[in-house]
């Protein structure tokens, strides 16, 4: 039997779809930059490399933004390359980078991501946590699937605080809210792995923390994060072993 662990980060984790295709040019007059409005910008934001499919050539996204066009408000991303005489065209399809993958209960992620950030939190955001620890009930052999696993997974990334619940939502919610639907949506794909009957539970987070009557009074992690709580049942299909 393969850990539940092994399983969603290689067979949902790894898999996710992490492709933005450019769908608008936009005028821009910075060298080596090009302003581009992407078919959706999933989990992207300042700081990420996205890797061109068509030639591997490697991009920076400088800043993220809104901008008008045709009377209407378009969001856009400035990405930097580093070739010179390179360019970049409409329907170009390029890949973001996948979460920061983490398992683990509250202290041990705390731990670990301590160590990892090293006080810098776009080294590990966004942030796919898988929550420990995971319930699973085992069916009999001659059943289609192997077992029934009870997952829950934080989709975090960083938000400022004193910006205010709006600004945290733009940051950490709206960014994890594709990001939960790119994991939902590769379950339901996946169905040589997966059989998921019931719906997903989700709750986003506009600062994650300990809630109380009061409000948040502390944090779960020691970090300024926001996000979304998915929690998934599916049945889990382990490939045949072959003697």
């Amino acid at each position: 039997m393969i850990d539940i662990v092994d399983i969603v980060k290689t067979e949902i984790h790894a898999k996710l779809n992490r492709d933005v295709k450019v769908v608008m040019l936009l005028p821009l007059a910075v060298q080596k930059t090009a302003r581009v409005v992407l078919c959706n910008f999933k989990w992207l934001k300042k700081g990420m490399e996205l890797i061109r499919v068509s030639d591997n050539e490697i991009f920076e996204v400088v800043q993220i933004g809104f901008t008008e066009v045709s009377g209407k408000q378009v969001k856009f991303a400035d990405i930097r390359f580093f070739t010179n005489g390179l360019v970049v065209n409409k329907n170009d399809v390029f890949k973001i980078p996948l979460p920061f993958f983490i398992d683990g209960t509250q202290m041990t992620v705390n731990s670990e991501l301590g160590i990892k950030a090293q006080y810098d939190l776009t080294a590990v955001t966004p942030l796919f946590w898988l929550h420990e620890n995971i319930n699973e009930t085992v069916y009999p052999e001659n059943s289609a699937f192997e077992r029934e696993s009870t997952i829950e997974v934080f989709l975090l990334d960083e938000i400022i605080y004193q910006e205010g619940n709006d600004d945290n939502r733009k940051r950490g919610v709206k960014p994890m809210l594709s990001l939960a639907d790119a994991t939902v949506n590769v379950v339901d794909k996946n169905k040589a792995m997966f059989n998921r009957e019931v719906n997903a539970e989700m709750r986003t987070i506009s600062r994650f923390g300990k809630e109380t009557e009061r409000g948040i009074e502390s944090y779960i992690l020691d970090a300024d994060l926001g996000g979304v709580k998915l929690k998934l049942t599916i049945d889990v299909n382990e490939k045949d072993c072959k003697c």
